[in-house]
């Protein structure tokens, strides 16, 4: 990871134990702006790692989390989550939603995101499930998407790791000027690698 630039949002060691697990990864000619650990509320601990980051002189929240395994703790969480991203524009948040459903379940990342369910990512033996999602938010559209099925894969962790492509269109409005059609942001993974806890 290191050799080809890539770093981890340094999002620091204290907090919830729910954080745990949770890392936001960057590519290089991404900054980050600012981030912050979110404790989620639930019966078990439960958070994310929120970062701000700039690319290509724009902004972009990305969040990283991991679930409860009850429905309603699921509901909730995904509600504090999306209030703490308010107002921040492009967003994307990625992780282990642990929702079996395709329909039921994520109604509060729904509401306000576009749910990309890149395929079967779980259990990494026999993928049976799309747990690990990602939601789109601001402007940002889904080119393409799959789970890494690679023997090292299939042995880190009982997730597979799930990427999306995807397309940032330009910014509009008055007396902005862009000479581009568009910002790619190019295989941003989620996770790169696929969680390590057993849930």
């Amino acid at each position: 990871m290191e050799r080809a630039g890539w770093r981890v949002v340094p999002a620091g060691t204290g907090g919830s134990l729910g954080r745990h697990g949770n890392a936001v990864l960057l590519a290089p000619g991404v900054d980050v702006v600012g981030w912050e650990g979110i404790d989620l509320p639930g019966l078990e601990l439960r958070g994310a790692v929120l970062a701000h980051l700039r690319a290509g002189g724009r902004d972009l929240a990305v969040a990283a989390t991991h679930l409860g395994l009850r429905r309603r703790d699921r509901r909730a969480q995904a509600t504090a989550l999306m209030r703490r991203m308010e107002g921040s524009g492009a967003v994307l948040v990625a992780g282990d939603l642990n929702e079996w459903s395709a329909r039921r379940g994520l109604e509060p990342l729904d509401e306000g995101l576009d749910l990309v369910s890149p395929g079967r990512s779980f259990h990494a033996a026999r993928p049976i499930a799309a747990l690990d999602r990602i939601g789109l938010g601001g402007g940002l559209a889904l080119r393409g998407g799959g789970v890494g099925r690679s023997p090292e894969a299939r042995r880190a962790s009982d997730h597979l790791p799930v990427w999306v492509d995807l397309d940032w269109p330009p910014r509009t409005g008055p007396g902005h000027v862009e000479n581009r059609t568009g910002t790619s942001l190019s295989r941003i993974s989620a996770p790169v690698v696929a969680p390590t806890k057993k849930s």
